[in-house]
């Protein structure tokens, strides 16, 4: 959480918006006018198909990442497919992992 220049509290990862979005510029620089006008939503980059992200600020880490599981083995049950799980090195998810 962060503020914004003119007060506003922002929830976003980054301490700038350069990397999320079409906009520029440190998250304490820019207004809630500012905010408004930026686009969030345009990707940067091709996206991959069959692409599923899973997050939860309402579940447990081990909830999540066990629904991830389930899923992979669902659309791979034969084990063909290469998986890739992206974490943020939070020591609960990686032993969960």
């Amino acid at each position: 959480m962060q503020a914004s220049s003119d007060g506003v509290l922002v929830l976003m990862h980054d301490t700038d918006v350069d990397r999320t979005t079409d906009g520029i510029g440190k998250v304490s620089d820019l207004s809630l006018a500012d905010f408004q006008q930026i686009d969030a939503k345009r990707p940067k980059r091709p996206r991959p198909e069959q692409e599923r992200v899973w997050a939860s600020v309402m579940k447990p880490a081990n909830e999540v990442i066990g629904e991830a599981f389930s899923e992979a083995r669902l659309r791979d049950p034969d084990r063909t497919k290469q998986w890739v799980g992206l974490i943020d090195g939070n020591k609960p998810q990686l032993n969960e992992l």
